[in-house]
């Protein structure tokens, strides 16, 4: 997870009939409402990322759909790494071999176990830590978590401590901005759960900045100064804009359900696009990072912070505004063009 450019896919190659048993994609569609289904048999091959792409097995749950046979699969393992990177490649594929060889073996042992010391692995290593490392990569994900551990400690190793903190709000501020606009102008062969699940992740890191900024800002002057209540109105008032406006698209209307061909335009009429107001988001969003910097203590912290997100806004605005998207995309879904006939024009 934590190399990059290098990858491990899985190819399950089913070589003997079945009916009865799903393997399941939670992120490649709407997740959770359009889980990725296959029931493969006889030849059937399907591939995705090991060691990135969530992945289950579950029953049919038609009872006429049940297998008189065993399922026996056939997993065929392929490294992908670029030339340059093939120590990094080959590292990843010892480490993964390892592992499916250790969790193998410690899963056979937990089938059926006898011992104390099995039946201890079985419900809390195999169970517990099955359940744990899935739940981080639904809804965090481990390449993410990763990246911002890593932005975290660089900074302190080449700067100290009391001067890194600037570097890893830099490094982590603004990741879900480049997502919107690259996955809004490629468009094609997108991971719609994962990208939903990556820019909410970095969303929150983003704000817990600003909020934390903030907070620290106004415990440290509020004895001398009061409480910035013009600050908490245009945060109430921009964020309140920006949220009605999500709630009346729906989350994966939000984050490009339409432009990437997940959903049909559809007109919004409800609150706030009943008022005509042009990109709600984006100007609610305005309004209440606005609030954040007119805040003296918080603006001379980080001077640059908020400057910063409201340009990212403004580039993705402009890029919706223009429909500038890949020459060369298969056009998946309604452009921006479209989009703002159904009232859709959003940054979230």
């Amino acid at each position: 997870r934590i190399f990059p450019f290098c990858y491990l896919f899985r190819c399950m190659l089913a070589t003997t009939g079945n009916s009865q048993i799903r393997t399941n994609f939670n992120f490649v569609t709407t997740y959770p409402e359009n889980t990725t289904k296959y029931t493969l048999a006889d030849g059937d091959v399907v591939g995705f990322d090991f060691n990135r792409e969530i992945h289950y097995i579950d029953n049919d749950p038609d009872p006429k759909r049940v297998n008189k046979d065993p399922r026996v699969n056939l997993k065929l393992h392929y490294v992908v790494y670029p030339k340059c990177m093939r120590p990094f490649g080959k590292l990843l594929a010892f480490l993964t071999t390892r592992y499916n060889v250790n969790a193998r073996n410690l899963f056979l042992n937990t089938i059926r176990p006898k011992t104390w010391r099995h039946k201890f692995n079985a419900k809390y290593v195999v169970l517990w830590t099955t359940e744990a490392v899935y739940r981080i990569e639904q809804f965090a994900s481990w390449s993410n978590v990763a990246y911002v551990a890593l932005a975290s400690l660089l900074p302190r190793l080449l700067l100290g401590a009391s001067s890194s903190y600037p570097c890893f709000v830099a490094l982590t501020s603004f990741v879900h901005y480049i997502m919107y606009i690259s996955v809004y102008y490629l468009r094609d062969d997108v991971s719609y759960g994962s990208f939903k699940r990556d820019v909410m992740f970095f969303k929150v890191i983003a704000y817990c900045h600003l909020v934390s900024q903030f907070a620290s800002a106004v415990m440290a002057n509020v004895a001398t100064t009061g409480h910035p209540v013009l600050s908490y109105a245009m945060m109430a008032v921009g964020y309140g804009l920006a949220s009605s406006a999500a709630m009346a698209l729906g989350v994966d209307r939000t984050y490009f359900g339409s432009e990437l061909g997940h959903y049909p335009p559809k007109w919004i009429t409800a609150f706030p696009y009943s008022l005509k107001i042009p990109h709600p988001m984006i100007v609610g969003g305005i309004i209440g990072l606005s609030g954040f910097q007119i805040y003296a203590p918080f603006r001379l912290a980080i001077p640059w912070l908020i400057p910063a997100h409201i340009a990212f806004y403004m580039l993705h605005m402009l890029q919706e505004h223009f429909d500038i998207i890949a020459p060369k995309s298969r056009g998946i879904g309604k452009t921006a063009a479209s989009a703002s006939v159904t009232g859709e024009k959003k940054v979230a």
